[in-house]
């Protein structure tokens, strides 16, 4: 029987021309970003991300206030309408997440890295935490904005156009076979787009981030809302300026209709919708259940609270408002009061009028607003459960009545889509703007549309970041978080998104300077994914005091004779550190003088071809690789009557023997070495004839210094041997050379960051302008390496920044490449434990701030007012707790070209993830021995499904105490790991 009633009342609706299809009043486009209605009204849709910083309880009070005014100015002279609609789908949340993720899976395959279970696995975790969500407004301006004798005038004008232009053509339409182009009134025109305009200027105001869609992707976006399921990212509707699809000719169908561009209603419904029962309509695949709320809250109650309750169910939700509400009174209340010995109902509308025409009076602006809900489901089960949950939802919501029996489910589907239809079958409540905008949606939003690094809001909304994106000015981050808080494992995420930046085609440049292996993990994720023929341009070393090691500071760009600028004050810094006292800061006077004058004279004494230079001569046997290109380019030894290493570097780069060349290089530049017998340079004795606080020499002491230092650190003193090659993203872990304490060991520290600093990024801070330094022969090549590295994404990371602190120069050189870092196109990374651990200009210039925790409510406060944050900013960093299964919870600030982000985030990581970027030894271990075994896609699959919290560290203990208590010998640790590896290769 119901079968029976349904069919007949589907059949009614069409017959009256109420499906949905003939329900959408869309007709065109007007311009470029305002849409057409047929009888003549502008609609625009602008979307909403929502809110780029946190909002607490002040914060939302102020916000409150701010919607009340734009939506009073929008509405307050009638004729326009505002519709405000939010959606939430967590089924959804997988295309969503794969969409987000689209450009760097693109890139992933350009650069060859093969990392398709991680990008699964982040798919597969993050749908379980998020949710699809939309939020937008439609923006209406109606005919009836033109007083009555001017809309009268206008509507004929717009007639006269259509009949003229018929008449021109001589063509004949057939009617509904395409988009009437002359639906439009032009007087509308100016009005509509001043209410946008001013629209958009007060939401982005209030803090909004807010964008007005183009026509092609408005329509998408309502066609998504209709039937997601057939409307894939690229969809694009078919407009007048568009390609016009021609099809063959039905019988007796006149030509021209079949070179029209298609009607909008069919192309944003673009399946047949049928009424299920009277509370339930299909559209597509979906069974959608509306309801309209009859009856408004008894107090206000914020958005939130409604989306509280409905995490679980999908549900769109449209605000629909409209001036003029003092207006609507003008009759209920007088025939209320006429009624109201019959009822005491009608008594309260009375009184709830008089009390909203004092409001209005007292200057409270009183609007008409009506509101319509929807849930779906793939069945007709799911559908009646989920508007269960709806419905109570609603209830709870400040006491809201709503009702299923919308009179015509295809309508009340139509009421809920923004855009579609200025009617609704929801019934027009009056309230004033001050208890309705409480309830209009506020959500956390990123400057960013998309990126690698896929962030979300604790209740499950997508926050994606990208690193390097042009959406900053420049890229100086800050980053710090207690022991454990999860920010060496945040570094490397970071790091991977850089990686998989939209548009490059190779690797970028990453250079990291660590305090143990913490980086080694992201390293081997990248060595793993890269092809064979490839894995080599990422590397991890840890570094050592042995000749393995060494690298000459004085090392120049090839085929360079001096230093450029920043080369020339980095090696000043690095002779001053090694002569500065121990304990002090500050060198004695005189020693950074010394220093400059002695690294000139260095240089000077070793050019080629010049006056009272002494270049060093070529030496068969000392460099195989050299003679062997020698040998193969028939170097014309004879030519010369004394060979210099610097004729051999210039003829093997003639030949273009590159590498080999800089070999060569490396054997006539100054080392360390020849720094003493330099600074006896009566040049430099007579200009320094300066003594110490100790009384001896000024000269003396910093020679005695530097000869020490020769002792001390023989990585320092000697030729290079320790090169990079081809390597692109590159660790250094410092840990043993890096001791901890104060005296020899912070200047050894000192020493060793700078030097790794050097070797990595020696070539990042080249441009153009030093490229043309170069000497007439090496100066095509060096423009076209500068061009190159202009080209590519540049990042320096310092973790355990905090071991610099006794380091003034190696925290002066960090500050010289912040400030370089961004004319040059290079991120600076810094992480550590404390706030205090940067110096003040680090955090002025910072771009970029991650709070992973902090210690101390000390700590809190400071960071606040460092910062500038809100007290609710404050509330929350105090939640940050140590990592869980839902992720690391932290801060995230960004200063960016759109305004400040400003908002208390989640990174969640899939098991996969945490095994690959794992910073424990014992967890490395297995990892990479497996890695070995198995291949690093294997190996991760089977440490996450072993151990899904990222680590083996408990099972480990728990082994190793039962080993000790049945009194095994040896190193327990390390035999579990060796059991842990063995078990899990023979898994299948």
């Amino acid at each position: 029987m119901t079968s029976i009633f349904s069919s007949i009342a589907g059949g009614l609706m069409d017959g009256l021309g109420r499906s949905v299809a003939s329900a959408v009043e869309l007709e065109t486009s007007d311009s470029p970003k305002v849409l057409v209605t047929r009888d003549g009204s502008l609609v625009s849709l602008i979307g909403v991300s929502g809110v780029a910083s946190l909002v607490g309880g002040p914060e939302f009070d102020v916000l409150v206030g701010r919607i009340a005014e734009v939506l009073n100015t929008a509405v307050g002279r009638g004729g326009h309408i505002v519709q405000i609609s939010f959606s939430r789908d967590p089924v959804e949340a997988r295309r969503t997440v794969r969409e987000s993720m689209e450009a760097a899976v693109r890139t992933a395959g350009r650069i060859g890295l093969d990392l398709s279970d991680l990008f699964e696995e982040k798919t597969r975790v993050l749908s379980g935490w998020c949710a699809q969500e939309s939020f937008c407004v439609a923006l209406w301006t109606t005919p009836d904005v033109l007083p009555g004798p001017e809309r009268k005038d206008a509507v004929s004008e717009r007639q006269k156009s259509r009949e003229s232009e018929r008449k021109a053509s001589k063509w004949r339409t057939s009617p509904g076979a395409g988009q009437d182009l002359y639906a439009g009134i032009a007087r509308l025109r100016e009005k509509h787009k001043a209410v946008v305009s001013n629209f958009e200027t007060g939401f982005s105001q209030a803090g909004f981030l807010v964008q007005t869609m183009d026509c092609h992707t408005a329509l998408r976006h309502i066609r998504k809302m209709v039937d997601p399921d057939v409307t894939p990212e690229d969809w694009r509707p078919r407009l007048p300026g568009d390609r016009i699809p021609v099809r063959y000719p039905d019988p007796g169908e006149p030509l021209i209709d079949c070179v029209q561009w298609p009607p909008v209603a069919q192309q944003v419904v673009p399946r047949p919708a049928e009424v299920i029962d009277l509370e339930t309509a299909r559209l597509g695949d979906r069974f959608i259940r509306p309801f309209v709320v009859a009856m408004p809250q008894t107090n206000p109650v914020p958005f939130s609270e409604l989306f509280s309750y409905l995490k679980d169910v999908p549900w769109r939700i449209l605000f629909r408002f409209e001036g003029n509400g003092i207006g609507s009174l003008s009759w209920r209340p007088v025939v209320a009061q006429i009624l109201s010995f019959v009822s005491a109902r009608n008594k309260q509308i009375v009184a709830g009028a008089e009390d909203l025409r004092a409001r209005f009076m007292a200057g409270q602006p009183v609007v008409r607003i009506s509101l319509a809900v929807c849930t779906w489901g793939d069945t007709p089960k799911e559908v009646r459960k989920n508007g269960s949950i709806l419905s109570q939802a609603l209830s709870a919501w400040g006491g809201v009545e709503a009702s299923a029996r919308t009179g015509d489910p295809f309508l009340g589907v139509v009421s809920t889509v923004p855009g579609l239809s200025r009617r609704s079958v929801a019934p027009v409540l009056i309230a004033p703007l001050s208890e309705v905008a409480p309830t209009v949606p506020v959500r956390p939003a990123s400057v960013f549309d998309k990126g690698a690094l896929m962030l979300r809001s604790p209740d499950g909304k997508i926050l994606p970041f990208q690193p390097g994106s042009p959406l900053q000015s420049s890229w100086i981050e800050l980053g710090f978080a207690p022991s454990g808080g999860g920010k060496s494992v945040y570094s490397n995420a970071l790091n991977l998104s850089l990686c998989l930046l939209p548009g490059i085609s190779r690797l970028p440049r990453i250079a990291i300077l660590d305090i143990g292996p913490s980086s080694s993990g992201l390293i081997s994720l990248l060595k793993g994914a890269l092809p064979e023929g490839k894995k080599h341009l990422a590397a991890h070393y840890r570094v050592t005091m042995s000749s393995e090691y060494s690298v000459n500071p004085f090392d120049l760009p090839l085929g360079y004779r001096k230093p450029l600028p920043a080369h020339r004050a980095f090696l000043t810094n690095l002779l001053t550190l090694l002569s500065t006292p121990l304990g002090e800061s500050d060198p004695y006077d005189g020693i950074a003088g010394i220093a400059g004058l002695v690294v000139d004279l260095a240089y000077e004494s070793l050019e080629d071809r010049e006056a009272n230079s002494s270049p060093r001569e070529y030496a068969p046997h000392v460099d195989s690789e050299v003679d062997r290109a020698l040998s193969k380019i028939s170097f014309p030894f004879e030519k010369y009557s004394k060979l210099y290493w610097w004729d051999v570097v210039d003829g093997l780069f003639d030949q273009g023997k590159i590498r080999e060349a800089w070999l060569a290089q490396t054997h006539a530049v100054p080392n360390l070495r020849d720094i003493p017998s330099i600074a006896s340079d009566p040049e430099v004795i007579a200009e320094y004839s300066l003594s110490t606080p100790t009384g001896e020499k000024a000269v003396e002491y910093f020679k005695r210094r530097i000869q020490e230092a020769i002792r001390e650190y023989p990585i320092l003193a000697g030729e290079t041997k320790f090169d990079l090659g081809e390597a692109r993203v590159v660790a250094l872990d410092l840990d043993a050379v890096c001791p901890k304490g104060t005296g020899p060991a912070a200047r050894q520290t000192a020493v060793m960051y700078l030097l790794g600093r050097y070797v990595l990024v020696r070539d990042f801070f080249m441009d153009a302008e030093e490229a043309a330094l170069a000497p007439d022969r090496y100066k095509a090549f060096h423009i076209d390496r500068a061009r190159d590295l202009k080209e590519d994404a540049k990042r320096l990371v310092f973790d355990e920044f905090h071991r610099t602190d006794a380091a003034p120069l190696v925290r002066t050189q960090v500050l010289t490449d912040i400030r370089e870092g961004r004319k040059r196109g290079v991120q600076i990374a810094l992480f550590s434990q404390s706030i205090n651990d940067f110096d003040e200009t680090m955090v002025d210039l910072s771009t970029s701030v991650w709070i992973l925790g902090a210690a101390t409510k000390q700590a809190i406060d400071k960071a606040g007012k460092i910062f500038g944050f809100s007290e609710s900013v404050l509330q929350a960093m105090e939640k940050i707790g140590a990592p869980s299964k839902a992720g690391a919870n932290l801060i995230a600030r960004l200063v960016t070209n759109k305004g400040i982000f400003q908002q208390f985030v989640t990174n969640t990581l899939g098991p996969i993830e945490l095994w690959a970027f794992s910073t424990t030894a014992q967890d490395a271990a297995i990892r990479d021995a497996l890695y070995k075994l198995l291949g690093p896609v294997e190996a991760r699959k089977r440490l996450a499904a072993r151990f899904p919290g990222g680590s083996a560290r408990e099972e480990i203990e728990r082994r190793s105490q039962v080993m000790k208590d049945r009194g095994e010998s040896g190193d327990a640790d390390k035999t579990v790991v060796q059991q842990l590896v063995e078990e899990l290769g023979r898994e299948g």
